[in-house]
């Protein structure tokens, strides 16, 4: 290699080691502001797009580049980023063309259009260009990001709850941070021997449960089921690879240590929570009685939008009634009902109702694409990389209970969040394949 190429090569790793640290730190900002997750989507597309041109430039400069061994992971972990890319395409198709049936061009879904953008830069910086070199600085320090989501979460939803803006309802904001929020999980079932990890990792979930419980999102309350189940997950986890039962016992121990301080020290948030909850038991308890009467509460406005939408979605079954005659149907439903609370939605507050209603089949089949496609994902690695897999079924989970409550996919913070997520779990996947260690019992070793 000549002077001049060096000094190329030099230039290009300090400009990579530049922006994969910003791009790192934006990730830890993801639960700021809808703009910030924004700029975080876009520095993240930004990254990958400019380690495919590194990629390229320095497969040119450097002959014979390092490969990545073409194994079994590698293929696999390749063959569902394309996978992935032609979902979206196909999803973003289907929505895209419903919605020029409606005359809705100006309202092309942003949920798609987040998604379909970093799942095309993806595809460009892990399989077409096979970046791996470039990576490893942006892979190294992944975690310390990661692990600052739950601190950041906090801090904006318990600390300086009611003083500052989302720029978004709380509802699909506290939906996208639990779904970003799985990468710590994956770090966690990865490194089962590390304790300050294990400790990192439940602490921050447990700050970003306690969040939840303090702004009082009910359709986010499924965030405990889910931690419930990590917990299940990690002792199988062990079993399974046999790791040590001092493992085991630092799990256990960090577990339900937590839980009571938790319990000790938030015991205000957890009742909030629970008063919540008693609420919605009251507010269902008086729509049943009285029916229509009952639906100017926040549930009985829900349950009295979901029953009667049903005899819209009978009319127009396969093409929907798009945007605009879906907000004239609410509030007809809320004029009927003499619901003030109905009149004020612009949404039914149910994902998959909301889907079909505007949309029609098309509608409702490329939302459900998504989850369907990450489900199988999970099961084709749920023995090669259990720790994505188990991360996969999450991201379906929450998905699925916080739309049974609100359309979040409505809301650019949700899309983002989401979009963000898939990128991490991703780049987790990647790491996990090209830092394996199998006899520290981990899957990475950086």
């Amino acid at each position: 290699m000549n002077i001049l190429q060096n000094q190329t090569v030099h230039n290009q790793l300090k400009s990579n080691t530049a922006i994969s640290l910003i791009t790192l730190f934006s990730i830890a900002l993801v639960p700021l502001h809808t703009k910030i997750a924004s700029a975080s989507l876009i520095l993240l597309s930004v990254f990958f797009v400019y380690q495919s041109v590194l990629g390229h430039l320095n497969a040119k400069i450097l002959k014979p580049m390092r490969e990545l061994t073409r194994n079994s992971s590698i293929i696999l972990f390749e063959h569902i980023v394309k996978l992935w890319l032609a979902i979206n395409l196909v999803a973003y198709g289907m929505k895209l063309m419903i919605q020029l049936y409606h005359d809705e061009f100006n309202d092309v879904s942003s949920f798609h259009s987040r998604n379909i953008i970093l799942a095309l830069f993806m595809y460009v910086c892990f399989v077409k260009f096979r970046v791996n070199n470039n990576l490893f600085i942006y892979l190294k320090y992944l975690p310390y990001p990661i692990f600052s989501l739950g601190i950041v979460t906090f801090i904006i939803g318990y600390v300086l709850w009611g003083n500052i803006s989302f720029g978004t309802n709380q509802i699909p904001w506290a939906a996208g941070i639990s779904i970003v929020s799985l990468s710590i999980h994956i770090l966690m079932l990865q490194n089962l021997n590390n304790k300050w990890w294990q400790l990192l990792g439940w602490c921050n979930s447990l700050l970003i449960l306690l969040t939840i419980f303090n702004i009082g999102v009910r359709g986010s309350y499924f965030y405990i089921v889910w931690l419930a189940f990590l917990m299940i997950s990690s002792l199988f986890v062990i079993y399974r690879k046999k790791i040590t039962l001092k493992s085991i016992t630092i799990i256990v121990i960090i577990f339900f240590g937590l839980i009571l301080l938790l319990s000790f020290f938030g015991q205000g948030i957890l009742n909030n929570g629970l008063q919540r909850i008693e609420m919605a038991m009251v507010e269902i308890k008086k729509f049943i009685e009285l029916g229509a009467n009952g639906a100017n509460t926040s549930v009985g406005a829900r349950l009295h939008m979901w029953s009667e939408s049903i005899q819209f979605i009978k009319t127009d079954f396969w093409l929907g009634h798009g945007k605009d005659t879906t907000v004239e149907i609410i509030k007809e439903i809320g004029m009927t009902a003499n619901s003030s609370i109905i009149k004020g939605l612009n949404q039914v507050h149910n994902e998959f109702i909301q889907a079909i209603l505007t949309y029609g089949i098309l509608g409702i089949i490329s939302l459900l694409l998504y989850p369907a496609a990450l489900i199988y994902f999970a099961w084709l690695i749920r023995i090669d990389k259990p720790s994505i897999s188990i991360s996969l079924i999450g991201v379906v989970f929450l998905f699925l209970t916080a739309g049974m409550t609100n359309a979040n996919t409505y809301h650019n913070y949700f899309g983002t969040a989401f979009s963000i997520s898939i990128g991490l779990i991703m780049s987790l996947y990647l790491r996990s394949i090209l830092y394996y260690n199998p006899r520290s019992g981990s899957e990475t070793n950086l």
